[in-house]
């Protein structure tokens, strides 16, 4: 093994432990360990590639490759643990879909290959959602819950815009208002 696979092998243990997420998802113990080391997975191959250079095409698909599995893992968990979180939120779930599956598209029309954009609100919205995911594992409202889909709408929101928009692509682009 050469060093610079090692934030492709992260990636693809990202996706080895989202699978296990399925598995385990009525121990929150072992979940929230295995869930954890998912994190520390996504944030450890990019941290890894860009400190040392080690940044491919490859190795960036297989980041988003990682990352769209490891949030469907979750979506699943979430749907066969706490089923009334999707239910009561279908609507927040279906535009925050319908929003990622329209700037996919639009960045394969415009820029022929598959785009997301790393805002900082995209960043911060991730961490959100990272650490909510095992407050499921508490009762928590349903007003919080809805909160936190609004909030991941809002840079679904600016990245379709940005995608739509931009002249040039810049995937490391902070903001709609930035360059």
């Amino acid at each position: 093994m050469q060093p610079k696979q090692i934030p492709n092998i992260l990636s693809i243990c990202r996706i080895g432990l989202s699978g296990m997420l399925l598995l385990i998802s009525g121990n929150p113990i072992l979940f929230l360990i295995i869930y954890l080391l998912a994190g520390i997975t996504d944030v450890a191959d990019g941290y890894i590639a860009r400190k040392y250079g080690w940044i491919s095409r490859t190795g960036a698909l297989l980041d988003s490759l990682a990352d769209a599995v490891f949030f469907l893992s979750i979506l699943l968990v979430i749907w066969l643990n706490f089923k009334t979180i999707i239910t009561d939120n279908l609507l927040w779930l279906v535009l925050i879909l319908a929003l990622k599956l329209c700037s996919f598209i639009t960045g394969l029309i415009r820029f022929r290959k598959a785009v997301a954009i790393h805002t900082i609100a995209n960043k911060a919205t991730g961490l959100l959602l990272f650490f909510s995911i095992p407050l499921g594992f508490f009762s928590i409202s349903g007003v919080f819950i809805k909160a936190i889909f609004i909030i991941c709408l809002l840079p679904a929101i600016e990245e379709f815009f940005i995608i739509l928009c931009c002249k040039k692509l810049n995937l490391n682009r902070k903001s709609i208002f930035s360059k």
